[in-house]
């Protein structure tokens, strides 16, 4: 890392008034998060949770051809959905933040109240819910998603209109769009963005304005909807700069898209910058993450974390905090550095951090 601590938390202090200043708006996903955790063994009034998504496989594995009844333990219900969760830890770091999605429809679920008081919602629809089973090494996610078609243009249109979307995307430094993957509708969306709001894609905001990509696991979309829409997002960078964030499962499934399969996370990230050609990509396992641009290679494996709280949504406070990054002015790789402060923060404590305990947590690590 070639920055030290020290140098991180001034920069933080030297510009985190750009936070109150410069805006975000993320869409489109929102969704209703019951966090589960599956029982191995009760004995001597002790639960004894599984620990890893393998020992759990291996118990339905073994159950083949049979039968197993597993009891799981309600951890919280919580919001969820990648646009909601970014969001909230947007906020909660003092950025002022719009979030545009399925938060409930006429009326707001009750869920969502959670969210920090600064966002301001705009929702067309009712969301999805998942059951997310933690373990240590990662997160099983069951999801309905079926309200998540109601996600379309025309229902933006309908319901938000074409000029407040314009003026919310026109307002902000950064548009994130997450969670490709769950909503069907939103490669219409990102055609209407770039067809019908003239003025707010242009070639001369190309230079002021970013537009953050997380697509979500693609697992379960075939590879040529996957790489129509890849392409479909990396033509935005004739309009803005580009940045695309993916987890380790993620960046493999897209490589695989693209180029025979390899175990190198570095040629992975290597293979998908020169396809997608954006200003920026972050790729960010659970122990580190890859910053890639046009000149650079950095990794950063600070800030990991042995026990996890919670891993659903770690993945979204590590985008908050790079985008949180980018709005304070900050070089990349110190972007990267301070999404991956806020991620084990979120990780280690089951919540998003403040600007004031994101700065102390780093100081102290």
């Amino acid at each position: 890392m070639p920055y030290t601590k020290v140098e991180i938390i001034e920069s933080i202090e030297q510009n985190k008034n750009k936070l109150g200043h410069r805006k975000i708006t993320v869409g489109f996903d929102g969704y209703v998060d019951e966090i589960v955790r599956p029982v191995k063994l009760k004995e001597n009034n002790e639960t004894i949770f599984f620990k890893t998504i393998e020992e759990f496989a291996q118990k339905i594995l073994a159950s083949a051809k049979s039968a197993c009844d597993i009891e799981i333990i309600s951890q919280a219900v919580k919001i969820g959905g990648n646009a909601p969760i970014m969001a909230n830890a947007l906020s909660t770091l003092g950025v002022r933040t719009f979030a545009v999605g399925a938060f409930g429809y006429p009326e707001v679920e009750d869920c969502f109240k959670q969210l920090d008081s600064g966002i301001k919602i705009y929702s067309m629809a009712n969301p999805g819910y998942s059951t997310a089973f933690e373990f240590q090494d990662g997160k099983i996610m069951f999801g309905k998603n079926e309200n998540l078609n109601e996600v379309t243009w025309d229902r933006i249109k309908n319901i938000l209109g074409k000029d407040l979307l314009k003026k919310l995307i026109s307002d902000s430094f950064i548009l994130a769009v997450t969670n490709w993957s769950s909503l069907y509708g939103l490669n219409d969306i990102l055609k209407g963005i770039i067809s019908e709001l003239s003025g707010v894609v242009s070639d001369g905001g190309r230079l002021s304005k970013y537009v953050f990509f997380d697509i979500a696991d693609p697992s379960r979309r075939s590879t040529d909807d996957i790489v129509e829409s890849l392409n479909l997002m990396a033509g935005f960078k004739k309009y803005f700069k580009t940045v695309f964030s993916f987890n380790e499962n993620e960046a493999r499934i897209i490589n695989r898209c693209f180029f025979e399969d390899t175990g190198d996370m570095v040629k992975i990230a290597e293979n998908i910058f020169d396809v997608l050609k954006p200003d920026l990509l972050v790729i960010h396992p659970n122990k580190y993450a890859l910053l890639f641009d046009d000149k650079n290679i950095i990794k950063v494996d600070d800030f990991n974390v042995e026990n996890p709280v919670i891993s659903t949504g770690g993945g979204d406070n590590f985008n908050a905090g790079f985008c949180a990054g980018l709005i304070m002015a900050l070089p990349p790789e110190k972007c990267v550095y301070i999404g991956r402060a806020c991620a084990s923060f979120y990780i280690k404590n089951g919540s998003s951090p403040s600007l004031k305990q994101l700065i102390e947590y780093i100081k102290n690590k």
